[in-house]
C-alpha cells in the first residue's frame, strides 16, 4: 500500500478516507460504493441505468472544487477538521485535494484572522466567539496546459454567528485579498453556531444569501460553450478539473 501524501491521514482528519491506497484502487472503491449505493435505493443497474467506468482525474490531487474547515482556539486562532466520531478539531496544515491555490488562500486567511486580534473563533462549549467556518471554493481560469489549469480562481466564505462585527470580518476579507492574488472575493454567511443555532453536522447550509465583504460575489465557470457565474450559494461541487467533461457528459444525454 503507498504511504499517504497527507500528513494528516494518519490523525484521521474526517477530511477524506481513501488517501492510504493509489489512485487506481481509489477509483474502484469509489465505483463500487456507488454500484452498492445505487442497489441500496433499488437503482441497480437495469435498461434504464448503466454504470460506466469512472473518469479518471487528470491528477489525483488538487481537484476539490470546495473544501471547508473550521476555526477553533488553540495558541490563537486556528482552521482545522473534526477527526471522525471526535468533537476535538486538529489544526490542518495542508490540504492535498484542493489545489494550491486555494491552499494559499487557506493560508492567507488563517493569517488574517490570526493577527487580527479581535477575532474571536466560535466555541460551542462556552457559547463564546463568532468565527466559526470557512470555506474555499475554486475554479479554473479558461487557460489550461496539457488539460491542467494553468490558474484558479478563490472565493471565500467566512461563516459566523448573526451578531458577528462586520468591521472585523471586511478587515480579515481586505488583508487576505491583498496576500493571495487567486482571491477573487470574500462573502460573508451569518448561518453559524452549533450546536443550538444551526441544524446538525458543523458544515454551512447555504439557505441565507451572503453578503460580499470584499471583491466580487461570485466565481466564474468557465465550460464549453458557455461561461456561468457561479454563486457561493449554489451547490455546485464537481472535480474542478473535470467540469467541462461533466457539462458534455449530461449534454449527451438530454
Amino acid at each position: 500500500l503507498p504511504i499517504s501524501r497527507c500528513e494528516h491521514f494518519g490523525e484521521k482528519c474526517g477530511g477524506c478516507a481513501f488517501q492510504h491506497l493509489s489512485y487506481e484502487a481509489q477509483l474502484r472503491e469509489k465505483h463500487a460504493l456507488l454500484c452498492l449505493r445505487l442497489e441500496q435505493y433499488g437503482l441497480a443497474e437495469s435498461d434504464r441505468l448503466k454504470v460506466h467506468d469512472p473518469v479518471p482525474s487528470p491528477s489525483p490531487f488538487g481537484w476539490h472544487g470546495r473544501t471547508e474547515f473550521r476555526f477553533f482556539l488553540r495558541d490563537g486562532v486556528r482552521l482545522g477538521l473534526h477527526p471522525a466520531g471526535n468533537p476535538i478539531p486538529i489544526a490542518i496544515s495542508k490540504c492535498h485535494l484542493h489545489p494550491e491555490a486555494a491552499h494559499d488562500a487557506f493560508q492567507a486567511v488563517l493569517q488574517a484572522a490570526r493577527q487580527d486580534t479581535r477575532a474571536m473563533a466560535f466555541d460551542e462549549r462556552t457559547g463564546r466567539g463568532w468565527l466559526c467556518n470557512a470555506i474555499f471554493r475554486s475554479m479554473p481560469g479558461p487557460v489550461a496546459t496539457e488539460g491542467l489549469p494553468t490558474d484558479m480562481q478563490v472565493l471565500v466564505t467566512l461563516v459566523t454567528l448573526p451578531d458577528a462585527p462586520e468591521e472585523v470580518l471586511s478587515s480579515i476579507a481586505a488583508t487576505a485579498m491583498s496576500r493571495c492574488k487567486d482571491i477573487v472575493g470574500v462573502t460573508w454567511s451569518k448561518e453559524g453556531g452549533e450546536p443550538a443555532q444551526r441544524s446538525p453536522g458543523w458544515r454551512s447550509a447555504g439557505g441565507e444569501s451572503h453578503k460580499v465583504l470584499a471583491g466580487r460575489s461570485h466565481l466564474i465557470q468557465h465550460l464549453p460553450g458557455m461561461q456561468i457565474e457561479a454563486a457561493p450559494e449554489a451547490f455546485s461541487r464537481p472535480n474542478a478539473l473535470l467540469a467541462g467533461q461533466v457539462i458534455e457528459a449530461v449534454a449527451e444525454m438530454s
